[in-house]
């Protein structure tokens, strides 16, 4: 008999992809877009995020009201598919970053980490675009 394999954390199932932050200067405060890539078998939960480089940092997502109006709004979770994707994008999907404790200067990393449910964290950088 085979032994068990054991699934791996749901971390190592989380990759981000092509990230990319938009900072509004005279706000101190910024966007945060990026490619969530699940490797793994099993949906990842996305509860939450943190960086050092702001106060704050939630998920959002702006959505089209019936009035024609652009509205955002928190999202509590996020859910990566099992083998698939969510693009972090503006007019969707997005982490709003607070509070900059410093300006950002464009092409400077931003750390960031993504709160996974179950208790793990997945480190990435985001770069500063103009």
């Amino acid at each position: 008999m085979a032994p068990a394999q054991t699934p791996p954390p749901r971390a190592a199932c989380l990759g981000v992809e092509s990230g990319w932050v938009r900072i509004m200067p005279s706000h101190g405060m910024g966007a945060g877009y990026a490619v969530l890539v699940n490797r793994c078998e099993r949906p990842v939960t996305v509860i939450g995020a943190r960086s050092p480089a702001f106060a704050e940092v939630s998920l959002h997502e702006t959505q089209l009201g019936a009035d024609g109006v652009s509205r955002m709004r928190a999202v509590d979770t996020l859910v990566v598919p099992a083998r698939g994707r969510v693009a972090l994008a503006p007019g969707g999907l997005h982490l709003m970053l607070m509070q900059a404790r410093s300006q950002p200067k464009p092409g400077a990393p931003v750390p960031l980490v993504l709160q996974i449910q179950g208790g793990a964290d997945v480190a990435a950088a985001l770069v500063v675009k103009d």
